[in-house]
């Protein structure tokens, strides 16, 4: 389905290859056309295959959390960090530039905010109960 996210990985998927593009007055027709054609629901499975391995395979997600906690690394100093940049965009860690993304607001939260989010610093129990709207 057309949408205006952006996942770090989008732009390596291809139509026709790893899946199949619908809307939703296309999405019957495309279904009962896919049913029908063996062959390219063998393609779309080894397309799917090969590039869940590449890109979200337990290795291939370890391997970017690493490149990016690398990233963030390199930028500490003796104070906390302060995070200032995010991963949605797959070229800031190709370039190892690191600027603010406009597309989310991971780059505005406060470092013991960012440090809560993944999971270095644990949440507190009401920060859990807020988060999940009780």
């Amino acid at each position: 389905m057309k949408h205006d996210a952006v996942e770090w990985y989008y732009d390596d998927l291809v139509d026709g290859v790893h899946y199949v593009s619908v809307t939703a007055e296309t999405l019957l027709e495309k279904v009962a056309s896919v049913d029908a054609d063996s062959k390219m629901r063998t393609v779309l499975r080894r397309g799917a295959r090969r590039f869940a391995r590449k890109h979200l395979s337990g290795e291939a997600l370890a391997a970017r959390w690493a490149a990016i906690f690398d990233v963030l690394a390199t930028r500490q100093g003796d104070s906390a960090p302060s995070p200032v940049g995010c991963t949605c965009d797959a070229a800031l860690l190709a370039d190892r530039c690191w600027m603010e993304c406009s597309k989310c607001d991971i780059a505005r939260k406060r470092a013991s905010a960012m440090a809560k989010f993944v999971g270095i610093m644990p949440r507190r129990r009401w920060d859990l109960v807020r988060s999940a709207g009780w």
